[in-house]
C-alpha cells in the first residue's frame, strides 16, 4: 500500500540522522557499526465481514531485516468503537455483533524493532451490518393476453440499499424480457398452445457485495370462461321465465361475475340481473301484430382473472296455452307368488311428468282394460300410486294403468303403463340319484394322509412299513414339520412313507410328485435287509428306480422339504429313466456341475455363501457361465437322519456318492445357480478286439458309393465335424492333413494322460493298456474323414468332400465327465468355454459317448444352444442292450440317437434301443464273419499301437454304437456339403419322412432302428432337393401312448394325413392277443379307431402292446399300457367327497363324504330338482379342502377323461355308477401333472348313509 510505503521513507530518514549525530562527536575516526535498518509494518489486507462475526487482523507478516520486532501497537483510527482482545499482540480479535450500520473499520499497527525504530501500517475492516433479502413476488396465475410484469421491487436489504436487481428465467418456454437489471421488468410471452407455467428467479445484491435469490412461479393460463346462457325457451304470457347461467364453466379459474342484459323485444324488467339465474314475467302478447313475440338476452361471465365471455339466448312469448306431458313411467313386471300370505305391491310413479309453462295442478290414476280379484288401486290422485296384489295369480296377465295430468292453465295430458302380472311357477319335481363308485383295482393308499377326517397308522421305519402288492398304484402324502395344510401330520410332520413289495428283476418303481413347485420328494430303494440298493434323487422332479434282481424290497418316499401329494406306480415292467439323481448312476463322487445365475456381485456372494455352507469350491469354469465344483467333505449328510443311516449301510464309495447328490439338491435350491448336478461319467461305447486290416463291408450297407458318384462339394470352406472323444492321430498316414484346430477339454490332469488340464493340444497320448478310450477318437475321425485315393489304408465317409475333423478331447485314461463333455459341445457351437477361444460353429458333432443316467440339464442346453446355431448332432445310442432312455446324452432332445446294426443290417446284440433312436447305422460284430471274409465284422478304421516305445499306426476292427454314430456324422458332412443351407429343422422333416433312410424294421418308426438305416444314396438326393415344394403325404396317429391304467377297457386313437398329397392306411395291427382294434374310418383308413382289452384270465402284472398303423406313405406305433391287479388285496382310496354340481351354474348344490364298504361307495341324494347336473368325486390327501389335486385319487361320471351330463327328469336314476381312481400314466415319460381341484366344502357336505371309517 501507498501509506506503508510512505510510513517507511519517513522512518528511514529519521533513523539515518540519528546514527550521524551519534557519530559526530567522535574525533575523525571511523567508529561505530552498520545503520539501524527500520522494520517493517505489515497489517494484513482489507477484509469486508457481515456483522455479528468475530474479526481478526494479523500483523504478523511484520518483519525487520537486520534485528527482530520487539512491539506491536493496534488503535483504531474510524467507525464504531469495538473492543481489541490485546493491542499488543500480532495478531488480535474483535466482535462485531454490536455495529449496526454498514461501515468501515480503520486500524493502525505500530511495530518497533530491538533498537526503537518504527514502522506503521494500516487496515481497512468494512462491516456489512444486513445482507439483501431478495423477493421475486408471490406465486400467481395470469391470463395468456394480459401484459406480465415481474415484482422484484418489495427486496430491501435493512442494513443499506439495493444496489442490482438481476432476473433469469429457470422454467417454461423462453421468454422476452425488457430489462434484467429492472426491479419491474415486462416479460414477453411467446406464443403458447396451452396453459404454462414459467418460473423466474431474482437476484439482489447491495453496496457491500451481499446477495440474496427468490423465485416466483407464474402459470399462464389460455383459457377464458365459457358463458352459457341456456336453450330457447317457449312460454305463455304473463308467466315466470327463468335466464339461468349455470351451464357456464371456466376450466382455467373459476366465474366470479354474471350480467344479464335484454337485447331485444318488449321490455321486461329482470331480477338478479347480477346473479346465475336472472328471472322476469313475460309480456301480454296480446294485439301484437305477430305471435309468438321472441326477446333476446345476453349473458356475460367473467372469471377470477378478469377474463369474460358473452352469450345470447332466446325466449318466445305466446297467448297459446302448452298442455303438460304426462309420463306413467317403466313399463313393470312383477312376481305374484307368496301373496296370499304377504301381498305384493307395486308403485306406479308419475313424478317424470311436466309442464313446459306451468305448473301440474292434479294427477289421476285409472285401471283400464281387463280387471281381476285380489288387484288394487290406491292413492290414485297422487303421482305415486299403489297397485296392491293380494292374492297369487293362476295365470300370467297384462295390466293397464293410465295416468292423466292437468296444469294449472287446465291444459291436459295422458299416459298408460303396462304391469305384466306373473303367476307362481308350477312347482319343480324333484328326484332321486343314486349309485355306486368303485375304487380302480390297482389303488392303494397311504396309511397316513393328512385328511383330518382319517385316523393315521404310521409306516415310516422299515419296522413299520406298509405292505403293498405289485403291481400297485399308491396314493399318498408326505410333508416336512410345519409345512402343508393343517392336517393329521402338519406340526410333527410325515418325512417318511415305506411300503415292503415284491418285485421281479428289471420291475420299476415310478414316484409322481403331485405339488413339484412346493415340494422337492425323493425315492429310495432298500434290500430286504435294509441296506441301500439304489435312490432317485432330485428338486423339483419325477423319481424311479429299479430292482436289480427278484426279491423282497423297501420302497421309501422322502419329503426332502416342503409338501405334497404323491402316486408310487409299484412293479412297472418297462425300465423307466429317472428324472432325478440316481445313486446307481456313474459319475464323479464329490464332483458336481452348475451353472451360475447372472454375473453380478450379489449374486456371486450368495453362490460362495451357499458353496461354502455346503463344502464345495470351484475347480474350473468362470462365474458367468457352467463351473465345475469339488465337494471337499460330507458335511451335506449332517442333520438328516436318513441321509445318515444309509451313509452307514452303504460302502465308503456309495456315501461319497450319496452326499455328492445331496450336496447337488441343496445347491440347485439355491438361487444362486441356474442348476446343478453330478458330473457324469461318459465312455466310449466301442468294443475292441485284435487289430488287422479288412474290407469296409459297412459302407455298401449304406450305399455310399452310390453317394460317391452324385456328390458335388459346395460348401465354402468344406463342411467340418466335430469328434468329441479321445483326441486325434495327426501323424497317422490316412489322417494327415484331415485334422484343423481342435482343443483339449479335460480338466483332471490325473486322468489326462498328457500330465496338464485343458490346453490347445487335442491329440491323444495313449495310455499304454487296454483301457477303452485309447485312440477311440482316432478310429471314430477315421470314419468320417479318413483320406482316400492315397494307396493307404481305408476310407471315410466324406472323402469325397473336402469335409475336416475338429478333434475335441474329453475322454482320457478312465472315461470323461459331463462338465468337459459340455466344454468341447460349446467350443464346437462357436459358444463360450472354458479354453477362452471361440470359433465359428462346426456343421455336426459327432459323440461316440455316454453313460447312465438322465440328460444332464447342462447337457441339454448346450445341445439347445449349438442347435439354434444350426449344428447337426450325431449321438451314440449306447451299447448295453438296453433302453437308450437311460443313457445321456442319446436322451437329451434334439440330437439324433443312433442305434447298430451288423452285416446282415439286424440290431447288433449289443445296440441300445427305445423312443430316443431316430436312424440305425453300421456298428458291427466281431464276433462273426458273416460274409466268409477271414475277417470279423467289425467296422475298420484308423487307429494305433503304444504298447512299444514306438507309436505303431494301424487299422483296426471295432464294434458299438460308436462306430455307428461316425457312420451318420459322415453322411451328415455330405449333405451340408452339397446343400451348405441345411438346418436341423430341414434334417428333422427328412428323417420323419423316411427321405433320408431305409426302413429295415415294422414300417414307419420304431424302436430299433429310428426311422430306419441311413442311407447316404438317399440322404445326398434329398439334400440336392430340399427346397420349396410341398411335404409328402405323412401319416400321423395320435395319441402315441394310452395307458388303460387298472380299470379302463377302450381307448380311441385318430389317424389323419399330415403332409399332402394321397394317403391310404393299408392295415393295422395289434401285437398282443388281448388287444383289439376296430375302426370307424373312411375309405382312406382314416378317421378314428377304437382300442379293447379284454382283462379276463390275465394274471396280475404289467401288460404292455403296440398298435401298428402301416400306410402307403410310412408306418406309425402306438404303445399301450395296461395294469392286471391281485384281487387279494382290496383296493382303497380312503374317504371321498362326492359333488353333486349344477352345470348349467356350476354351482355345487349337495356334497356327501362316503366311506368304502369292501371296495365300494354307495351314496343317495335326495330330493333333487329336475336339471342338468355332474357327479365329481375324489380324495383330499393334503387336507387342502380341495378334491382331485395332483396325486389324489377321481372320478367324474361317465369317465373321468370323459365326463357325461346326468338329466334329472320325470323319475329318479338309479345305478349312476363310476369310478375313482389315480390319473398315472406308465409310459416311459411318465408325469403327473400339478393342478388345482375342486373345492370340497359346500353348504350341504354331509356324512352319507353308509357306515364311517371309524
Amino acid at each position: 500500500m501507498k501509506i506503508k510505503t510512505a510510513h517507511g521513507l519517513v522512518t528511514t530518514v529519521a533513523t539515518s540522522l540519528l546514527i550521524a549525530s551519534c557519530g559526530g562527536g567522535g574525533g575523525g575516526g571511523g567508529g561505530g557499526g552498520p545503520a539501524n535498518q527500520p522494520p517493517t509494518a505489515r497489517a494484513g489486507a482489507d477484509q469486508l465481514l457481515l456483522a455479528g462475526t468475530r474479526a481478526t487482523i494479523n500483523g504478523a507478516a511484520s518483519s525487520d531485516s537486520d534485528g527482530t520486532i520487539s512491539r506491536y501497537r493496534w488503535q483504531q483510527l474510524d467507525g464504531d468503537s469495538v473492543a481489541l482482545s490485546a493491542s499488543d499482540s500480532a495478531a488480535v480479535n474483535f466482535d462485531t455483533q454490536a455495529i449496526t450500520r454498514d461501515q468501515t473499520l480503520r486500524f493502525q499497527l505500530t511495530v518497533t524493532d530491538d533498537d526503537g525504530a518504527t514502522a506503521t501500517d494500516s487496515v481497512a475492516i468494512t462491516v456489512n451490518a444486513a445482507v439483501p433479502v431478495a423477493r421475486a413476488g408471490s406465486d400467481r396465475t395470469v391470463l395468456a393476453q394480459s401484459p406480465l410484469q415481474l415484482q422484484g421491487d418489495a427486496s430491501s436489504d435493512s442494513g443499506g440499499s439495493i444496489s442490482r436487481y438481476s432476473w433469469v428465467q429457470q422454467a417454461g418456454p423462453a421468454v422476452i424480457f425488457s430489462d434484467t437489471t429492472s426491479a419491474t421488468p415486462l416479460v414477453s410471452l411467446p406464443s403458447l398452445s396451452s396453459d404454462t407455467e414459467l418460473q423466474f428467479a431474482l437476484t439482489v445484491e447491495d453496496s457491500y457485495g451481499a446477495s440474496d435469490t427468490d423465485t416466483v412461479a407464474i402459470t399462464v393460463n389460455l383459457a377464458a370462461p365459457i358463458a352459457d346462457a341456456g336453450e330457447l325457451q317457449t312460454v305463455g304470457e304473463r308467466r315466470s321465465v327463468f335466464l339461468a347461467a349455470t351451464a357456464s364453466a371456466d376450466n382455467g379459474g373459476t366465474i366470479s361475475g354474471y350480467q344479464w342484459r335484454q337485447l331485444s323485444g318488449p321490455a321486461v324488467v329482470l331480477s338478479g340481473d347480477d346473479t346465475v339465474e336472472a328471472r322476469f314475467v313475460a309480456p301480454s302478447v296480446a294485439g301484437q301484430v305477430a305471435s309468438p313475440v321472441a326477446l333476446s338476452f345476453e349473458l356475460t361471465v367473467t372469471d377470477n382473472l378478469g377474463a369474460s365471455d358473452n352469450d345470447i339466448t332466446h325466449v318466445s312469448v305466446t297467448n297459446t296455452l302448452i298442455a303438460p306431458i304426462a309420463d306413467a313411467g317403466e313399463n313393470i313386471t312383477v312376481d305374484t307368488t307368496g301373496a296370499d300370505s304377504d301381498p305384493v305391491v307395486v308403485t306406479l310413479d308419475g313424478t317424470s311428468s311436466s309442464d313446459p309453462d306451468g305448473t301440474i295442478e292434479r294427477y289421476l290414476w285409472t285401471q283400464s282394460g281387463r280387471s281381476l280379484a285380489g288387484i288394487e288401486l290406491t292413492d290414485t290422485d297422487q303421482a305415486l300410486a299403489t297397485v296392491t296384489f293380494s292374492q297369487e295369480l293362476t295365470e300370467d296377465v297384462e295390466l293397464f294403468f293410465s295416468l292423466a295430468v292437468t296444469d294449472d292453465e287446465d291444459q291436459s295430458d295422458l299416459d298408460t303403463v303396462k304391469v305384466t302380472a306373473m303367476a307362481p311357477p308350477p312347482p319343480v319335481a324333484e328326484y332321486a340319484i343314486s349309485g355306486t363308485i368303485k375304487i380302480a383295482p390297482a389303488s392303494q393308499l397311504d396309511s397316513d394322509i393328512n385328511d383330518s377326517s382319517t385316523t393315521p397308522i404310521a409306516n415310516s421305519e422299515l419296522l413299520t412299513a406298509q405292505l403293498m402288492p405289485s403291481p400297485a398304484i399308491v396314493g399318498g402324502y408326505v410333508n416336512q414339520p410345519g409345512n402343508g395344510e393343517d392336517g393329521n401330520s402338519f406340526a410333527e410332520g410325515d418325512l417318511y412313507d415305506t411300503y415292503r413289495v415284491t418285485l421281479l428283476a428289471g420291475q420299476s418303481v415310478l414316484l409322481l410328485i403331485g405339488n413339484r413347485s412346493e415340494a422337492d420328494l425323493d425315492l429310495w430303494l432298500y434290500s430286504s435287509s435294509g441296506e441301500v440298493v439304489d435312490s432317485s434323487l432330485s428338486y423339483s422332479s419325477n423319481e424311479s428306480v429299479v430292482a436289480p434282481a427278484d426279491g423282497e424290497y423297501f420302497v421309501e418316499v422322502e419329503a426332502w422339504s416342503g409338501f405334497s401329494n404323491y402316486n408310487l406306480a409299484i412293479g412297472l415292467e418297462q425300465s423307466l429313466p429317472s428324472n432325478g439323481f440316481r445313486l446307481s448312476d456313474a459319475f464323479i463322487p464329490q464332483q458336481l456341475v452348475a451353472e451360475p445365475v447372472a454375473a453380478t456381485a450379489r449374486a456371486a456372494s450368495k453362490l460362495q455363501a451357499q458353496m461354502s455352507a455346503l463344502g464345495v469350491s470351484a475347480l474350473r469354469g468362470q462365474d458367468q457361465r457352467v463351473q465345475l465344483l469339488q465337494l471337499d467333505d460330507t458335511r451335506s449328510l449332517g442333520g438328516r437322519r436318513a441321509a445318515a443311516s444309509r451313509a452307514i449301510n452303504a460302502s465308503p464309495e456309495q456315501s461319497a456318492k450319496l452326499a455328492t447328490l445331496i450336496a447337488a439338491k441343496q445347491l440347485q435350491q439355491s438361487a444362486a445357480v441356474s442348476y446343478a448336478h453330478p458330473n457324469y461319467l461318459r465312455e466310449a461305447k466301442a468294443i475292441p478286439n485284435d487289430p488287422r486290416y479288412a474290407q469296409q463291408w459297412h459302407y455298401p450297407l449304406i450305399d455310399l458309393d452310390l453317394a460317391w458318384d452324385i456328390t458335388v462339394d459346395t460348401h465354402p470352406t468344406g463342411a467340418r465335424v466335430a469328434v468329441i472323444d479321445t483326441g486325434s492321430l495327426p501323424q497317422h498316414p490316412d489322417l494327415l492333413g484331415q485334422f484343423v484346430g481342435g482343443y483339449d477339454f479335460i480338466s483332471s490332469a490325473g486322468s489326462s494322460g498328457d500330465g496338464d488340464g485343458i490346453d490347445a493340444d487335442p491329440s491323444d497320448p495313449g495310455d499304454g493298456g487296454d483301457s477303452s478310450s485309447s485312440f477311440h477318437g482316432a478310429h471314430v475321425a477315421g470314419t468320417v474323414a479318413a483320406v482316400s485315393n492315397n494307396g493307404l489304408g481305408v476310407t471315410g465317409v466324406a472323402w469325397k468332400t473336402d469335409t475336416k475333423v475338429v478333434p475335441l478331447r474329453v475322454l482320457g485314461e478312465f472315461g470323461g465327465t459331463t462338465y468337459d463333455v459340455v466344454q468341447a459341445i460349446r467350443y464346437a457351437g462357436g459358444l463360450s468355454n472354458d479354453s477362452g477361444t471361440t470359433i465359428a460353429p462346426v456343421d455336426v458333432i459327432n459323440l461316440s459317448l455316454g453313460g447312465s443316467g438322465p440328460c444332464a440339464t447342462s447337457e441339454q442346453q448346450a445341445f439347445d444352444e449349438v442347435r439354434a446355431a444350426g449344428v447337426l448332432v450325431a449321438v451314440a445310442a449306447g451299447n448295453d442292450s438296453s433302453d437308450a432312455a437311460g443313457f445321456s446324452p442319446a436322451n437329451c432332445e434334439g440330437i439324433y440317437t443312433v442305434s447298430a446294426v451288423d452285416a446282415t443290417r439286424a440290431l447288433a446284440w449289443y445296440s441300445n434301443y427305445g423312443e430316443t433312436i431316430e436312424l440305425a447305422a453300421p456298428g458291427g460284430d466281431t464276433s462273426r464273419d458273416t460274409d466268409g471274409d477271414g475277417y470279423p465284422d467289425g467296422v475298420l478304421s484308423t487307429l494305433a499301437d503304444d504298447s512299444s516305445s514306438m507309436l505303431d499306426y494301424q487299422y483296426t476292427f471295432y464294434q458299438g454304437t460308436s462306430m455307428a454314430t461316425p457312420h451318420l456324422a459322415g453322411v451328415l458332412a455330405l449333405m451340408k456339403s452339397v446343400n451348405p443351407l441345411l438346418t436341423p429343422a430341414h434334417i428333422d422333416v427328412l428323417i420323419a419322412s423316411g427321405a433320408i433312410s431305409e426302413d429295415i424294421g415294422t414300417e414307419g418308426k420304431d424302436p430299433q432302428f429310428g426311422w430306419g438305416l441311413i442311407n447316404a444314396r438317399k440322404a445326398v438326393a434329398a439334400a440336392f432337393e430340399v427346397g420349396g415344394e410341398p411335404p409328402p403325404p405323412l401319416l400321423s396317429v395320435s395319441p402315441r401312448q394310452i395307458n388303460l391304467g387298472t380299470s379302463f377297457s377302450q381307448a380311441v386313437l385318430t389317424a389323419r394325413n399330415a403332409g399332402s398329397g394321397a394317403l391310404e392306411v393299408t392295415d393295422v395291427l395289434s401285437s398282443q392277443d388281448w388287444l383289439t382294434v376296430s375302426a370307424m374310418a373312411d375309405e382312406a383308413g382314416l378317421g378314428q379307431y377304437t382300442l379293447t382289452a379284454e382283462r379276463d384270465g390275465l394274471a396280475p402284472g404289467s401288460y404292455n402292446a403296440t398298435v401298428t398303423f402301416n400306410s402307403s406313405a410310412n408306418q406309425r406305433m402306438v404303445e399301450v399300457n395296461m395294469l392286471v391287479v391281485d384281487s387279494d388285496f382290496e383296493p382303497q382310496v380312503g374317504p371321498i367327497y362326492l359333488l353333486l354340481v349344477n352345470d348349467t351354474t356350476d354351482e355345487v348344490v349337495a356334497g356327501q363324504r362316503l366311506s368304502a364298504v369292501e371296495g365300494l361307495y354307495e351314496y343317495r341324494f335326495e330330493e333333487v330338482p329336475e336339471g342338468a347336473y355332474r357327479l365329481i368325486a375324489g380324495s383330499d390327501f393334503d387336507n387342502d379342502q380341495y378334491i382331485c389335486d395332483a396325486g389324489e385319487a377321481c372320478g367324474r361320471y361317465q369317465t373321468r377323461s370323459n365326463p357325461t351330463v346326468i338329466a334329472v327328469a320325470g323319475g329318479d336314476l338309479n345305478d349312476i355308477n363310476f369310478t375313482v381312481e389315480y390319473e398315472v400314466s406308465i409310459a416311459a415319460e411318465a408325469m403327473a401333472a400339478e393342478g388345482s381341484g375342486v373345492a370340497r366344502t359346500t353348504t350341504s357336505i354331509s356324512p352319507a348313509a353308509v357306515p364311517s371309517e371309524e
